[in-house]
């Protein structure tokens, strides 16, 4: 096995057995475990390896793997509990040309756009999830609506309304 492969069957290991929840704790795990290990390895590591930040049941989050989000059910469950944490969690979202800008609650942002990935949209060229944002990368402008109206649905609609990028916001002058 490479160095690579090590380390990273180390991140599962460590992710299994405890709560980590921020990349310089991660760091700190592996260079115990005695890994030369930085923070940039460990960001391309859980980039490659597609692990997502879950919300904890009593605040803050944690990594996980994709598949063990919902243990080792089908993919069928794994992806309607994607969809529920993408329920709970997404708070707006708003069009920018070709781009769909998603706020969250802190640290779902991952969870939540891995709900967006799931989802096979053709007219979805990409995501890029953060913390509490996550970008959804559209082929071109006239893609968005479908977009946005499957995340209305995903989302229970009538949680708030969508803000396109050319709407005024309403104030009290209007």
């Amino acid at each position: 096995m490479t160095k690579k492969n090590l380390r990273q069957n180390t991140i599962m290991e460590v992710i299994a057995g405890e709560v980590i929840d921020t990349q310089e704790l991660l760091t700190a795990r592996l260079v115990e475990r005695g890994f030369h290990a930085t923070q940039a390895t460990v960001s391309r590591d859980i980039k490659e390896m597609r692990l997502i930040k879950t919300p904890l049941e009593f605040g803050g989050s944690r990594y996980s793997a994709p598949s063990s989000v919902a243990g080792d059910l089908a993919s069928s469950s794994v992806s309607e509990r994607l969809r529920r944490i993408f329920a709970q969690s997404a708070l707006s979202f708003t069009q920018a040309q070709n781009l769909v800008v998603v706020k969250t609650m802190p640290g779902a942002a991952q969870t939540a756009c891995e709900a967006v990935d799931t989802m096979g949209m053709p007219e979805i060229v990409g995501t890029l999830g953060g913390d509490n944002t996550f970008i959804i990368i559209a082929r071109d402008s006239a893609d968005v609506p479908p977009i946005l109206e499957r995340l209305r649905v995903m989302r229970g609609d009538g949680l708030g309304r969508v803000r396109h990028r050319r709407e005024a916001p309403s104030g009290p002058d209007e």
